[in-house]
């Protein structure tokens, strides 16, 4: 009687045992046939990729931060884990601002967190922020920027991200790239504590004049200024303003290309005539650039009256040159403008290194341009003609082989 009992329980057991198996190789035979085939997916949990990056000044300013490259979706929210300590031996006050930038263009078009921070030295801070992704952005590859403010120079890191079901690589990091990301972020001081920072509200403001969402609105530069009065520069016909010397920003933004100015303050923005809702009537640019074994001739079209200057400056993987005369005077005339700059000795152009030319008015507004450039061949030797050979035609965009990497940049 208790032999046959355990009989039965052993084929019960061993029964039980298969039933188990069956149903094991069943279900992950109907996982894997479920699994959506054809097209890209979004990552989600484990299977996203990770960026982490890290940086420390020579006199001890430390920023890392981390994050995702991949997994995210418009209009949804995110975060970022983001670590600044002050290891220098002065009181830190800085901002750091997230942004995200533009799919091929170097352009900022979101700012997703900005912050204001003051370090005694030898103290830091980490923060899981929590961000929001515009709603309306299509599936692609974007920039996600890190521009941190700091008394012995900022720094700035940018990693491309994918936002949406995409499968696009957003093109090599570029030092326009940078630039875009550290104009947008104010310095310290440019964002009242509490309140909206002067790049938002000028942003709104255009908005609000136009009638277009803020999606629209590109950032082109914000750069410093000091205003001689508190009407920054654009005083109301009738209104009696203290003549106190005012610091604050000139604030660059464009919409479908036309640009619009604004003037700036800790405590508010105003427009610039000219750029109420119409485009700036006054432009610089840049058509070509040559380069020869001897000289450099940059070429460009402007709308400044004849006779008027144009000065320029030339930048070699985000540093400009010394050599390169700053002060000299191309004058416009008939819309056109041209400066022939000789090349010295050690002064010859050299592939594999971003270049850019920088075109502006001197002492005049806030009008710039840039060409960013690199050369494609080996300089050409001189000729034993009267003039030299032309180096082969110059990219018009940053090359693939400009890539910054992951890594911030002390600028």
């Amino acid at each position: 009687m208790t032999n046959r009992g355990t009989k039965r329980r052993r084929k019960s057991t061993r029964f039980a045992g298969w039933i188990g198996l069956f149903l094991t190789i069943t279900a992950l035979f109907t996982a894997g046939c479920g699994a959506p085939a054809g097209g890209p997916q979004i990552p989600t949990g484990e299977t996203r990729e990770p960026f982490s990056a890290r940086a420390e000044s020579e006199d001890g300013a430390i920023v890392s931060w981390s994050g995702y490259t991949e997994g995210y979706e418009p209009g949804a929210e995110a975060e970022f884990d983001i670590t600044i300590k002050n290891e220098t031996d002065r009181v830190w006050e800085g901002r750091y601002c997230l942004q995200l930038l533009d799919r091929q263009l170097p352009e900022v078009i979101a700012t997703l967190e900005q912050r204001a921070f003051t370090l005694e030295p030898g103290v830091g801070f980490s923060d899981t922020i929590t961000i929001r992704f515009p709603e309306g952005l299509d599936d692609g590859a974007y920039g996600l920027s890190l521009a941190v403010r700091r008394p012995g120079g900022p720094m700035v890191d940018l990693v491309p991200i994918q936002i949406g079901e995409t499968d696009e690589v957003r093109r090599a990091t570029t030092q326009q790239d940078m630039d875009a990301s550290l104009e947008a972020c104010p310095s310290v001081g440019g964002a009242k504590e509490g309140g909206r920072p002067p790049v938002e509200l000028a942003k709104a403001d255009l908005a609000q004049r136009l009638g277009v969402g803020l999606d629209e609105i590109k950032v082109r530069s914000v750069e410093e200024a000091v205003f001689s009065d508190a009407s920054l520069g654009v005083p109301e016909p009738g209104k009696v303003y203290a003549q106190v010397i005012t610091p604050g920003y000139i604030i660059e933004l464009t919409v479908a290309g036309q640009a619009y100015r604004y003037h700036a303050s800790d405590e508010w923005v105003v427009a610039v005539p000219g750029g109420e809702g119409q485009p700036s009537s006054d432009r610089i640019t840049i058509e070509v650039v040559e380069v020869a074994a001897s000289q450099v001739v940059v070429r460009g079209q402007s709308s400044l009256p004849d006779g008027a200057c144009v000065s320029t400056e030339l930048w070699a993987d985000g540093a400009p040159q010394a050599w390169w005369p700053a002060d000299a005077c191309a004058r416009v005339m008939q819309g056109a403008w041209e400066l022939v700059v000789p090349l010295g000795a050690g002064q010859a152009l050299q592939p594999g290194v971003q270049y850019m030319v920088r075109a502006y008015q001197p002492g005049g507004p806030n009008i710039v341009a840039t060409f960013p450039f690199d050369l494609n061949a080996p300089p050409s030797p001189p000729s034993q003609g009267p003039e030299d050979d032309p180096v082969p035609t110059l990219a018009t965009e940053p090359s693939a082989s400009s890539n910054l990497g992951h890594d911030l940049a002390g600028q």
